[in-house]
């Protein structure tokens, strides 16, 4: 399997990518397009079936929310470790234990999903289309959001709106969510793995007293960071002004602003322009493209002790890994699958400054 999701396929030496194959099958497909290298296809028909099961939800195939649900969960695990040890390899970090954490909840798991509507139909759209497929259920989103999808609403809905969950588990609707982004703060969307993370970036920060939490959202991790870390300070860091004054409001109710305090800023203008002095630990959690090249840059300058950088996106991780190694050693590589029954990954490294660069 590909990190896009796609299975791999070749035919007389040649390359091939298409959806819903599986590792093992013998396929009939149709070529679309024709590359110099690789070519992409449309899986016809299954004439073997290899390491697949039958999907658990009925859309599968059509809405282009999942694209392994037909794979049995230990593969979805098996595949994504080997697709994060294929990206580490590209970029010359040496293979290392990459088990990847499964998720307590395989199906049920999502708390927050963005639909679509037109005229009063409700849905997703189609893999790689802006075609609606109209649903009543989801088999990852939360029961709650699911229970509202069933019910018959005289709502008028926009094209795009949002339904989420909040820390109480009260259901929520957004219906003026800007396009591109989700009109609420930021939250991780299956909370059971969510944990499982924080969990392992507080055991790796231990010791510290100065913490940086750049891309710090509304607090994921600061707030657990300064609880649980006997009395580090954490310097949250996050361009979102929502954000910032949410993570504030938190911080407050849990009695940690004396020690939680956040900065609005984007992160590469907080390192230019910093003249605090460096923390022991600088967390990194930046969105999907990854770091840019002037956070890397400054960061070699800076010399932080220690880094924990997290990605959603295999590529850009292993990318960002790979420019950091040039003075820190990684120590360690962990992987949680915060989105089963789809290809994505949340990954995650311990790194530590080189005796040479200090």
């Amino acid at each position: 399997m590909a990190s896009g999701g796609q299975a791999v396929a070749r035919h007389n030496g040649f390359v091939l990518f298409f959806y819903y194959g599986a590792p093992g099958d013998i396929c009939r497909i149709q070529v679309d397009r024709q590359h110099k290298r690789y070519g992409e296809a449309t899986l016809l028909e299954v004439l073997k079936p290899g390491e697949r099961r039958l999907p658990h939800c009925p859309y599968f195939g059509s809405c282009g929310g999942c694209q392994w649900q037909h794979l049995p969960y230990l593969e979805q695990l098996r595949q994504k470790s080997q697709i994060l040890q294929h990206a580490l390899q590209k970029v010359n970090i040496p293979a290392r234990s990459s088990d990847v954490i499964a998720s307590p909840k395989e199906f049920h798991y999502r708390n927050r999903i963005q639909l679509h509507s037109i005229n009063k139909k409700v849905g997703f759209h189609s893999l790689r289309s802006n075609q609606l497929v109209e649903i009543d259920q989801c088999a990852i989103a939360d029961p709650q959001i699911n229970d509202w999808m069933k019910q018959d609403s005289n709502k008028k809905l926009p094209d795009r709106f949002e339904l989420f969950l909040d820390e109480d588990g009260h259901l929520h609707e957004s219906f003026n969510t800007p396009r591109g982004r989700s009109l609420k703060r930021f939250s991780q969307i299956n909370q059971e793995v969510n944990s499982l993370l924080v969990d392992w970036v507080v055991k790796k920060a231990l010791g510290a007293q100065k913490i940086w939490d750049l891309y710090a959202g509304a607090g994921n991790f600061s707030l657990v960071l300064a609880k649980q870390t006997g009395d580090a300070e954490v310097l949250a860091v996050e361009s979102s002004a929502y954000n910032v004054r949410t993570g504030h409001k938190l911080a407050q109710s849990a009695k940690l602003d004396s020690r939680v305090r956040f900065e609005c800023s984007r992160v590469e203008r907080f390192l230019k322009h910093t003249r605090l002095e460096c923390p022991e630990l600088a967390l990194l959690d930046p969105p999907r493209e990854g770091l840019s090249p002037q956070v890397k840059q400054m960061l070699l300058k800076m010399r932080i002790k220690r880094l924990i950088l997290i990605g959603c996106d295999v590529a850009n991780f292993a990318r960002d890994l790979s420019s950091l190694t040039e003075v820190y050693e990684l120590l360690e590589v962990k992987a949680f699958d915060m989105f089963p029954q789809t290809h994505h990954l949340e990954s995650a490294g311990y790194l530590e400054l080189k005796q040479s660069a200090f």
